[in-house]
């Protein structure tokens, strides 16, 4: 059999992974948040820190507002609510976009830096207030269905037993 390769020149320098949050992606609606950036770069001995993990240190750092924009938008324009965008800086400075990932990881840079990538991203794919926006419903057995709080792991709306309501007060 045959198995892809993909080869590119080898290019010195720190290597800095760019996750992008985008709203409003997604079926024309407007976005309800502004995009975000998460700029981590990654400290490693090996010549590539995804196979040789062992000891990879990761740090937040500045992105550059024209590296920034650029990323905001190849990610709208490819439709990608998240995105990660790797990036190599030679001695002078200069980015240099290896690749964008439609389907990143990010559960390492969060946990390593505390940048809030994943909450970023439950922003747009959820109502701002889920416990206001959805309401309870009485399931034929009579119990009633509790909305999921952010941050678990549980299935909201009509998954959840819950239908959308507007939040209004009582």
């Amino acid at each position: 059999g045959s198995t892809p390769v993909v080869v590119q020149k080898y290019i010195a320098g720190r290597e800095v992974r760019v996750h992008t949050v985008v709203d409003g992606v997604n079926g024309g609606k407007e976005p309800r948040h502004r995009p975000r950036a998460f700029a981590t770069e990654v400290i490693s001995g090996g010549l590539d820190y995804r196979f040789e993990s062992e000891g990879n240190r990761y740090k937040a750092v500045d992105v550059p507002p024209a590296i920034e924009a650029l990323c905001y938008r190849v990610a709208r324009d490819e439709a990608l609510a998240l995105a990660g965008f790797d990036f190599r800086i030679d001695d002078s400075g200069r980015w240099m976009c290896l690749e964008v990932n439609p389907v990143p990881t990010f559960l390492p840079y969060e946990a390593a830096t505390g940048q809030p990538i994943g909450a970023a991203v439950l922003d747009i794919l959820w109502p701002s207030d889920p416990v206001t926006e959805f309401r309870p419903q009485r399931a034929a057995s009579g119990a009633t269905a509790i909305p999921a709080s952010r941050g678990s792991t549980s299935r909201r709306g009509s998954a959840a037993g819950c239908s959308p309501a507007r939040s209004t007060p009582r």
